[in-house]
């Protein structure tokens, strides 16, 4: 029975002790969940009752979303409240108020899965107010958002990139767009339509801009491998190597296409061998083979004269022959480059080979002396300089003598279909007409052409298809006179018509030889009060008593005395023993030209590149000479005038 009874205290002992212990923290916790939950369903059910308060009026449904937005200030739920406001007041035409709930919202704290279209309207509400900036910006927000869905992120990167692609600023918009397009695509070929979007984009900034938005690429997602790969081509064209290695250092180390690294990597290579250099070195590449054989040994001897070759010269000269081919020349000036160290080069006397020598010049950084007339060679080219009397030197004091001195307003051209003849007639009819002339006929030959009756008819317009009537008027006349017959005279259009001319001169950029069948085709057709124009294929020692007239451009006439005195002659003639001419007069000032640069003991060839480009005046092998602001050699040229005549 005593057990009983103590069993029966200990229990009571205890159930009343429990009113004395704390709660369970999970009974607690419980609770409030509980609690929470009713509050959540107690909100919904109010805006359950808010929506369908549809037969309101505008005003009094505003009133009502107002105080509930009021109530619940601090909760998620006031979300919905403010879009169902603002819809009310777009329906209501109260845009204004409408687009001022849209920005409120996207400024809000809560997460919202519906929040998207608060951002579209917003952004939209900017847009047709004028305000570009603000309304891509919005939208940045949602799209850098990383709680958002890719989805909405796609749909507001297309609509941000509406608002900008027909902006002419905002190019950092611009770039940060395309960065998102490109990364949110999911097919390969929109991706790539978008970076070429971004590449043309890129490709065409200004180069200020360029080299800002490179510093800042790292902002600019998936276009940060282009720009500094832009950045880094920028300095690298004009020669500033180490800001190029730079960009191109850093552009290696972000995700750039395979074939742009492939690239970069050959040019941070090609730059460091751009610094290796034997300064006394100069490399000749001229025709030592074929036709131009001849040229190039005067070339030679020229320089050999220049550099002082004949005597104890520090300068030593790379020959190689050219063989006329630009290929050969690409091969030739790789070697000079990579095997040789050249610290210069000489050469380039056609076009073709010219122009390889001038692009490999730049792309080495290797100074150069270009020895044809092709025009243009030196253009956006610093390394690039051109010893020859070009085109424009010999045509622009010709076209002045005829337009002043002769007062020829109208001329015609006949020329040789070959690279010579066209440029100089297209040069040519390029600055008479600029000048206010005329061009009144204009006619082409076949190179090497002996009778030229065919084309100088065209001129005069000895043509049986115009002139019909008036050709058969006239063989009447003279069959009805019985002054001839038609088997003594052979009654054609060139013996019957008058020749037709309405040119005072004609240009003709060919030989001596081509000049004297020319003059005598005209005078068969009667044809004598007219100019001959030409350049300085014509020599004046050969034409000077010629009974006709003509105009030509060349050097000043060397006297004798003074041709004898000077330095080059003296020693040209003890080294080879004959008077040296045009070709090895032009080698001899490209010599100088450099040996006056690297007399001031200049070790790199941007230093030479430097000190040539300072370099106006110096004493050429018989006359001062002058270098032009566009690196061209400026010679001394005169018009020749053997007999001065009026113009007819």
């Amino acid at each position: 029975m005593k057990n009983y009874r103590f069993l029966f205290i200990l229990f009571c002992f205890l159930f009343s002790g429990c009113h004395f212990l704390e709660k369970p923290v999970l009974v607690k916790a419980f609770s409030k969940k509980k609690i929470a939950k009713k509050a959540k369903a107690q909100e919904k059910q109010a805006w359950a009752q808010i929506q369908n308060l549809k037969a309101q009026s505008p005003a009094e449904y505003i009133k009502t979303i107002d105080r509930f937005i009021e109530e619940n200030k601090d909760k998620e739920i006031v979300l919905p409240a403010y879009m169902l406001k603002a819809k009310i007041l777009l329906k209501d035409k109260k845009a204004g108020r409408a687009c001022l709930i849209y920005h409120k919202v996207v400024k809000l704290p809560f997460y919202y899965t519906n929040k998207w279209k608060a951002y579209r309207e917003s952004a939209k509400c900017y847009f047709k107010a004028g305000k570009i900036k603000q309304a891509v910006e919005v939208l940045e927000n949602l799209i850098r958002d990383p709680k958002e869905a890719v989805a909405n992120k796609e749909k507001a990167v297309q609509l941000q990139w509406s608002f900008l692609k027909n902006q002419k600023a905002l190019t950092a918009f611009k770039l940060m767009s395309l960065s998102h397009l490109f990364a949110l695509s999911s097919q390969l070929k929109n991706k790539k339509f978008w970076f070429n979007t971004a590449k043309n984009l890129i490709d065409g900034l200004a180069v200020s801009d360029l080299v800002i938005y490179a510093n800042q690429a790292h902002f600019f997602g998936e276009l940060e491998p282009y720009l500094l790969y832009r950045a880094g081509q920028y300095f690298l064209k004009i020669k500033k190597f180490k800001k190029a290695e730079k960009y191109f250092k850093k552009s290696l180390s972000t995700s750039l296409a395979p074939h742009l690294k492939k690239e970069v990597k050959q040019t941070l290579s090609l730059m460091k061998k751009i610094s290796q250099v034997n300064p006394y070195l100069i490399g000749a590449i001229v025709p030592l083979s074929g036709r131009r054989q001849a040229l190039g040994e005067k070339i030679l001897r020229g320089l050999y004269i220049g550099l002082s070759m004949d005597q104890d010269s520090p300068w030593q000269i790379f020959v190689l022959d050219s063989q006329n081919h630009p290929e050969v020349v690409r091969t030739h000036i790789n070697d000079l480059f990579y095997k040789h160290h050249v610290m210069g080069l000489i050469g380039g006397l056609t076009g073709e080979t010219a122009e390889v020598m001038a692009q490999k010049a730049e792309e080495f950084a290797i100074p150069t002396v270009i020895l044809s007339q092709k025009r243009n060679i030196t253009k956006n080219r610093p390394f690039v300089f051109q010893n020859a009397i070009t085109a424009q030197q010999l045509l622009t004091p010709l076209i002045k003598e005829i337009w002043k001195g002769l007062k020829i307003k109208k001329t015609a051209i006949l020329y040789p279909d070959d690279s010579y003849g066209r440029d100089y007639s297209f040069l040519f009819s390029e600055l008479f007409t600029k000048r206010g002339g005329k061009i009144s006929a204009k006619e082409m030959y076949k190179p090497g052409e002996v009778d030229f009756k065919s084309s100088i008819k065209k001129l005069l317009h000895l043509n049986i298809k115009k002139r019909e009537k008036e050709f058969e008027k006239l063989k009447a006349e003279l069959l009805q006179k019985k002054a001839f017959s038609a088997r003594s005279l052979k009654l054609t259009p060139e013996n019957i018509l008058p020749a037709q001319k309405d040119f005072s001169a004609v240009f003709i950029p060919d030989s001596l030889s081509s000049l004297e069948k020319v003059k005598d085709h005209f005078k068969y057709y009667g044809v004598t009060d007219i100019y001959f124009l030409g350049t300085n294929l014509w020599s004046s020692a050969n034409i000077k008593r010629k009974d006709f007239s003509v105009l030509f451009v060349n050097l000043p006439e060397k006297n004798n005395k003074l041709v004898k005195k000077s330095d080059f002659y003296k020693k040209f003639m003890q080294s080879y023993g004959y008077l040296p001419g045009h070709f090895e007069q032009r080698a001899y000032n490209t010599a100088l030209f450099f040996k006056q640069a690297l007399e001031k003991n200049i070790k790199t060839r941007f230093a030479l590149q430097k000190e040539l480009k300072n370099i106006t005046n110096f004493q050429g092998a018989y006359y001062p000479l002058s270098v032009s602001k566009d690196q061209v050699f400026q010679y001394p040229v005169e018009v020749y005038k053997p007999i001065v005549k009026k113009a007819h």
